[in-house]
């Protein structure tokens, strides 16, 4: 997405355009046409998950999910939403275990690591996965 805040982004639940973040209509995320255009069927771009976090943008996908840019609301800060495909109904508890402040959990090598700000289950998975 454009970093110019004046830039126009479209919802797309009522295609509202402007600058804004949120659609003033329907509260979704407001994401950059080009970002739809490239992912028209993604079922999480353009939402509010748990009304905390807007979704802009996808920064990859993998076998396990995908990773998205999204705004932390009210901070406004841009952060990186990973969600992961639990396939299987004990998937969800083995991820926990393995994420950090868990007693299964270990530092990367190097100590290269990323803040854990929120942890959330949706069920079911996107149906596009």
């Amino acid at each position: 997405m454009t970093q110019d805040s004046q830039a126009l982004r479209r919802c797309r639940r009522c295609d509202w355009q402007g600058p804004e973040l949120r659609c003033p209509r329907d509260g979704q995320a407001l994401v950059d046409p080009a970002v739809l255009a490239r992912w028209p069927d993604d079922p999480l771009l353009g939402t509010a998950l748990a009304d905390k976090y807007l979704v802009v943008d996808i920064i990859g996908e993998g076998g396990f999910g995908a990773v998205y840019r999204a705004i932390q609301v009210p901070v406004q800060r841009s952060v990186a939403v990973k969600v992961i495909r639990a396939q299987a109904e004990g998937e969800l508890e083995q991820l926990r275990a393995r994420l950090p402040g868990s007693q299964g959990h270990r530092a990367p090598a190097g100590g290269r690591s990323v803040s854990l700000h929120d942890l959330m289950a949706r069920t079911p998975a996107p149906s596009s996965w």
